[in-house]
């Protein structure tokens, strides 16, 4: 089963600790099948859709940010038509803080 972890940064020299601590804590046991996905808010909706896509994972994982909440809503909002059943997670300081409105949004 591939999970794939996505971060998507405010820009290309930043690094987002979460995806690679989530990694590092599966340990070696699941390491062929945890992968990490980064892209940058400047990246193209279309590119980041195709790459998810090509990389045909079982589960996607989105750290959510302030800085990349709206892009994070419109992918989530896409990716169901692409890859229809992969269960999309979402984690971070943007989703534990507004919860019950995060769930509308996937679920309405």
């Amino acid at each position: 089963m591939k999970c794939l972890l996505i971060a998507i940064h405010a820009k290309y020299i930043h690094s987002n600790p979460a995806v690679y601590s989530l990694r590092a804590y599966a340990g070696e046991a699941y390491a062929e099948e945890i992968e990490i996905a980064e892209y940058t808010i400047n990246h193209r909706m279309e590119h980041i859709l195709a790459d998810l896509y090509a990389r045909k994972p079982d589960i996607m994982a989105f750290s959510c940010y302030i800085w990349n909440w709206r892009m994070v809503a419109e992918l989530i909002g896409e990716l169901p038509k692409l890859l229809p059943g992969v269960p999309i997670w979402l984690g971070g300081p943007e989703v534990s803080f507004e919860s019950s409105q995060i769930l509308q949004i996937m679920h309405p």
